[in-house]
């Protein structure tokens, strides 16, 4: 056996001289001590890639599991019924944008700023119970917990569909946000059963059920124009709120637990499928008790500030779209006669949801996050300096818009992937997806007032506030990828590897990603 001169043990550059159990892949040398440092002769990622990969192969001799057949299990049982209830929450999210098309604001009466005051109070519960919901799920099981929030938001959305003034579409639109302020649950549960090398192409088909949700608000309209009784904006919601309620049944028998307590799963596939997380991310932490100051600990992290602030920019011009897209498309359908206004909608959202998932399939393929993103948030750019560029020629702006609708869908869950996947074990993660999510949707507050009335039809103002977020984006984006790199390269020191190791075993646990082990990707 040839020795070893300098080989990587999670991403420390040593020296041995001991007789270790030598493990020789595909051309690279390996040291395994305790089946959870990885060691690698030439520190090649590739080779250490090659080593988990053959350690989770062990793993399904082992337990006799066929990993393709329950990766096609996992993503009937987890991804799917995820994927309903994220059309669910767009599709009712947005229905107040429809419904304000077809006589909302006319029929009760609602002023420019009082319509945009309802639309704005959806996101004041939805930012301030997100850690809330994702805290309460070490106590409730999930199928339980989101079983709850998806029936009464059909019942809260049932009740937007009677409301006769302004006082009562506040309400309804607060408790819609209510309970809807499970969406980073959603996202921490997803993140809990794939490993990150394979994690964009499950968070892109994710947020794309969630573009086709609010593709359905629109298509309700035609429904609603053969019903004679009520409005049609009622109906919408009616529509909607009972559709909600009837999903909720069949959502209880599939929603998922978390892999440790997943009813779907047989007892040898439960413990494979927690081995093979653990080889790839970590030791999980799903079992210790978690206190406050685990969670500010988390908090004060610089990583999950730069990506926080990376995606507020990206979903305050993706919450924007659903304001300036009508008035852009009424205003072409009107120049060209015979035009169809649904197919006009509908074109923008149809091509994003395509190119959003071979980004997805190249970004897992080539293990990288931050050149799809960017891609993603420059298309975005070009297509909101070619409708600023263009305050009259609505043709040329719509072609900008739908640029931007695309750019930011492909944008938007790469984003969230490469942020909320970079956290590593159950409270790093739960803390980070729920502060991400509900931190950047404060910017659903104060896009609602950036386009107004009196800035109609080119709402120029609104436009240039988000080509400023866009670039803010941008710029954090850049600082999250250095800042990742500076991490990376601070782990091959073995001063950090000897400060990691004089560490508790429940403080190595919590910290996740911080372990020299976990390779953050770029």
């Amino acid at each position: 056996m040839p020795q070893i001169k300098t080989f990587l043990i999670g991403s420390e550059l040593e020296r041995v001289d001991t007789e270790e159990q030598v493990i020789y892949i595909k051309g690279h040398y390996f040291i395994d001590r305790n089946k959870e440092d990885y060691a690698q002769y030439d520190s090649d990622d590739q080779g250490l890639q090659l080593l988990k990969d053959s350690k989770v192969a062990e793993l399904q001799e082992q337990y006799n599991i066929d990993d393709s057949k329950l990766s096609h299990k996992v993503t009937f049982r987890v991804l799917l019924p995820f994927c309903i209830i994220s059309a669910i929450h767009y599709m009712t999210r947005f229905a107040i944008a429809v419904a304000s098309q077809v006589g909302l604001k006319e029929d009760l009466g609602l002023t420019d700023s009082q319509y945009n005051l309802a639309t704005a109070v959806f996101f004041i519960p939805y930012v301030i119970f997100e850690l809330l919901s994702n805290l309460l799920l070490k106590y409730i099981r999930p199928h339980y917990f989101m079983t709850f929030y998806v029936f009464m938001l059909g019942v809260t959305v049932l009740c937007n569909g009677f409301v006769t003034s302004f006082s009562g579409i506040i309400v309804c639109r607060f408790f819609t946000g209510l309970f809807q302020s499970n969406s980073s649950a959603l996202y921490y549960i997803l993140a809990n059963y794939y490993p990150n090398h394979k994690s964009q192409k499950v968070y892109t088909a994710y947020y794309s059920f969630g573009t086709a949700g609010g593709l359905l608000s629109f298509l309700l309209v035609k429904v609603a124009d053969k019903i004679d009784i009520l409005s049609r904006w009622s109906w919408i919601f009616i529509f909607e709120g009972i559709l909600t309620i009837l999903l909720s049944i069949p959502l209880f028998f599939f929603i998922p637990d978390f892999p440790e307590g997943a009813r779907f799963l047989d007892d040898d596939e439960t413990i494979y499928l927690v081995k093979k997380l653990e080889v790839y991310g970590g030791k999980s932490g799903y079992q210790l008790r978690v206190g406050f100051k685990d969670v500010l600990a988390v908090l004060s992290d610089p990583l999950l500030w730069w990506g926080t602030l990376a995606y507020l920019g990206v979903l305050g011009c993706s919450y924007s779209y659903a304001y300036f897209e009508p008035t852009i498309v009424q205003a072409l359908t009107d120049d060209i006669p015979g035009s169809n206004k649904l197919l006009l909608e509908g074109i923008p959202f149809a091509i994003s949801i395509i190119l959003a998932n071979i980004f997805a399939w190249l970004s897992d393929y080539v293990e990288k996050r931050a050149p799809f993103a960017l891609i993603g948030a420059l298309l975005a750019f070009a297509g909101l300096i070619l409708m600023e560029s263009n305050p009259t020629n609505n043709t040329v702006r719509y072609y900008g818009c739908s640029m931007a609708v695309v750019g930011l869908s492909c944008t938007i869950p790469v984003v969230v992937c490469w942020v909320t996947m970079n956290f590593g074990g159950h409270l790093r993660k739960n803390v980070a997806t729920a502060w991400m999510i509900s931190f950047a949707s404060t910017a659903g507050i104060f896009s609602n007032f950036l386009f107004t009335d009196a800035d109609a039809p080119q709402y120029r103002t609104g436009i240039w506030a988000n080509i400023v977020f866009l670039s803010v984006s941008f710029l954090f984006m850049i600082i999250y990828m250095l800042s990742l790199l500076q991490e990376n390269k601070k782990k091959t020191s073995a001063i950090y590897r000897e400060h990691f190791d004089a560490l508790s075993s429940r403080e190595k646990t919590f910290l996740g990603d911080k372990s020299p082990s976990f390779k953050y990707m770029l």
